[in-house]
Order: structure tokens, then sequence, then C-alpha cells
């Protein structure tokens, strides 16, 4: 059991490549739709949609990497939360 568990936290813990990819090609057809929907009602403003998109997918981004970007979490709740754990 020991040694399934140091395999899994030995596993990188981030979202794949393909995840992001995926991620970026529904925003984009929701903002093509939105854009197409808006189009028909015959409003003016595309802008809106894609800044939305964008930055949803930055900060989903910036969030699953915590070493770099804009989102900084401390880490010193949990390195207190291992040192108070009996070993």
């Amino acid at each position: 059991m020991e040694e399934l568990r140091t395999r899994l936290f030995a596993a990188p813990s981030y979202v794949p490549g393909i995840v992001y990819l995926l991620l970026y090609t529904i925003a984009a057809e929701a903002i093509r739709f939105s854009g197409y929907a808006v189009a028909l009602e015959g409003k003016q403003g595309r802008v809106p949609y894609v800044i939305l998109g964008a930055l949803v997918a930055i900060v989903i981004a910036d969030i699953d990497r915590p070493w770099g970007g804009f989102v900084k979490v401390s880490q010193q709740p949990i390195l207190d939360l291992q040192t108070s754990l009996p070993r």
C-alpha cells in the first residue's frame, strides 16, 4: 500500500497540455457561437466575450501552476501542518 501511495504522489500533479488544448478549443467555440448569436440579434460587441474567455483560460492555467503566475499562495500553512503531524 505504501508503494502505491509513493508512486501516486511521485506522479506529476499538473494538468496535461492536451487538457489545455481542449479547454481553449471549447472556449473558442463558445466565444464563436456567442458572437454568432449576438450578430443574429443585430448587436455589435464580440470583444467582451473574447476577453472573458481569455481571462477564464488564463486564470485556470495560473491556478494550476502555483510556482509562477499572478495568483500566489503561501505554503506556510502546509509547512505548519507538516511539522505538527506525528512521524
